[in-house]
């Protein structure tokens, strides 16, 4: 039923991730459920390396589940940390979307 419904379905491309710029900044979740945030050094058909607090890490495509960089801040953010709304303003300013770019088969 789940796959009927393309909830189980792969989403983006390997390609896509062998296309991203190095220093973007990426999420990585692996098949395993541990997770990377960092900043892409090189991409190829095998792996990812993305700095992680300072050092390389590579992480093989066999083991990725999700990869997702950042697509900026939400509009509503913007404008109540525009207007300064007080607390609701410092909340939503923090808040970034992620925009999905490979999920795994």
């Amino acid at each position: 039923m789940l796959a009927a419904s393309g909830l189980l379905a792969a989403e983006g491309s390997w390609p896509d991730v062998v296309a991203l710029s190095p220093k973007e900044k990426i999420h990585i979740v692996q098949r395993d459920k541990k997770s990377f945030r960092g900043e892409v050094v090189r991409v190829d058909a095998e792996q990812v390396t993305l700095t992680v607090g300072g050092q390389a890490t590579s992480v093989a495509k066999a083991d990725v589940a999700r990869i997702s960089r950042s697509a900026g801040r939400t509009p509503n953010a913007l404008l109540g940390a525009t207007l300064g709304v007080g607390a609701s303003a410092i909340v939503g300013a923090s808040q970034i979307h992620a925009q999905t770019i490979y999920r795994a088969p």
